[in-house]
């Protein structure tokens, strides 16, 4: 509540209501000792720079790699440039995601996620990187000058994914920002390797699969990564689909025949098929 002395003038009441009213559209924080009645108006901090866009949503279930993450995990806690490699379609980005959305901070903005599977010029790369991240050019400064004043020594973890048609690009970016923030971290995927300095490089391999002649134990079957990952996604189009006796040797067939290459849309056409 607020008070005026007793016995104060009507004007001086006025202008005291005036400057705690503050700016026209800005509301008065009131402070001081409340108990003496006291208070003076701050004025609201200035708006925080923007956050980023952080990670994506995981849009279905992450199923097997449980030793790769582990191993992962290691990787990135020692390193400060992890690059996941492998052929396409092997789940490279898949894994990064589920990394990156393991680290201490990450959804509440400590990890941020940058898409480059769009992006054809290379010299475009520090504008799209600050744009995911929020970055304006303030100051005079652009491109990976205007990153480097950002990131500063903020604690983060950013993702490049899909770099191998930006590979030259990416490296020398990533180059810059790792020698001047030094608590920032780089976690890429990318088909072939970035050759920079001190970078660690993590082969992704296929899902493991069922060895020939196992197909009818049931028990050895649902060891399979592959298996288990066609079994979640059979479960998208029919939430009742169990795999019975009679059909182990066929789903495990068709396992073998997409190589235990977990691309999404392989698996579930495969899994579609095989549920009606």
């Amino acid at each position: 509540m607020w008070c005026a002395a007793p016995g104060a003038p009507h004007g001086r009441q006025a202008a005291a209501r005036l400057r705690a009213a503050g700016p026209r559209g800005t509301a008065p924080v009131p402070v001081g000792n409340a108990r003496s009645g006291s208070a003076r108006s701050v004025t609201p901090p200035a708006q925080a720079e923007p956050a980023g866009q952080g990670l994506p949503p995981s849009l279905d279930a992450f199923v097997g790699r449980e030793r790769e993450l582990s191993r992962l995990r290691t990787l990135l806690r020692s390193s400060r440039l992890l690059t996941l490699t492998g052929p396409g379609g092997v789940g490279k980005t898949r894994l990064a995601l589920e990394l990156a959305g393991s680290v201490r901070g990450a959804r509440a903005g400590r990890a941020q996620w940058v898409a480059l599977d769009s992006l054809r010029d290379g010299a475009l790369l520090p504008q799209a990187l600050a744009a995911a991240l929020g970055v304006r050019e303030r100051g005079g400064r652009a491109g990976a000058e205007a990153l480097v004043h950002a990131l500063g020594t903020r604690t983060m973890l950013v993702v490049l994914d899909n770099c191998e048609h930006l590979a030259d690009a990416c490296a020398q970016l990533a180059a810059t920002l790792l020698a001047r923030c030094p608590r920032l971290r780089i976690l890429a995927t990318s088909r072939e390797t970035l050759r920079v300095p001190g970078e660690v490089v993590f082969r992704v391999a296929e899902l493991s699969l069922t060895p020939t002649g196992e197909d009818h134990d049931l028990a050895g079957l649902l060891r399979s990564e592959a298996v288990r990952l066609f079994l979640e996604r059979a479960r998208t189009s029919d939430a009742t689909f169990e795999l019975g006796r009679g059909e182990a040797r066929t789903v495990a067939e068709i396992c073998r025949r997409l190589d235990g290459l977990p691309l999404a849309s392989n698996w579930r056409r495969a899994a579609r098929a095989h549920s009606r």
